[in-house]
């Protein structure tokens, strides 16, 4: 199930009710769920795994304990709702002037692995591809009269 913002515009009764209910779903129908949010309180409460998408990347994925506790600069800004850190007013502008959004990325590549460890996808040693022969060119056939 894909929930994108669902507790937009709602207020904080409605909201806890909606997140209820995600759980409720999940506990009795077992879907995999994603909730695309900036409701601070259901990230910390309702998912196994946060993802955060920072200058259009994925810049961090993790159990939601792990997020919890990330060092990462962006990771913590977020969660806390401060204004000091990388995330700005205008995602552009900020992975603009500081290359921000590529140094994150760079320093999380580990993302990834986590995303596929996640879904229990195992890594798979890496494997050198076998050469492969051009097919023979063809003659052009030409018409005699």
């Amino acid at each position: 199930l894909l929930f994108d913002e669902p507790d937009s515009g709602l207020d904080p009764v409605r909201t806890a009710y909606l997140n209820m209910l995600a759980v409720d779903l999940k506990k009795r129908l077992g879907p995999t769920i994603i909730i695309v949010t900036h409701h601070i309180e259901t990230a910390r409460t309702i998912p196994d795994y946060i993802g955060l998408i920072f200058a259009r990347h994925l810049v961090a994925f993790d159990k939601r304990e792990n997020m919890l506790k990330s060092k990462e600069r962006v990771v913590q800004q977020f969660l806390t709702g401060s204004v000091d850190g990388p995330i700005g007013m205008s995602e552009e502008k900020d992975a603009g002037e500081s290359g921000a959004a590529a140094a994150m990325v760079q320093a999380n590549s580990d993302v990834t692995e986590t995303l596929q460890q996640a879904r229990g996808i195992k890594k798979k040693p890496a494997t050198k591809k076998p050469a492969t022969k051009k097919p023979a060119a063809r003659k052009k056939a030409t018409a005699r009269r």
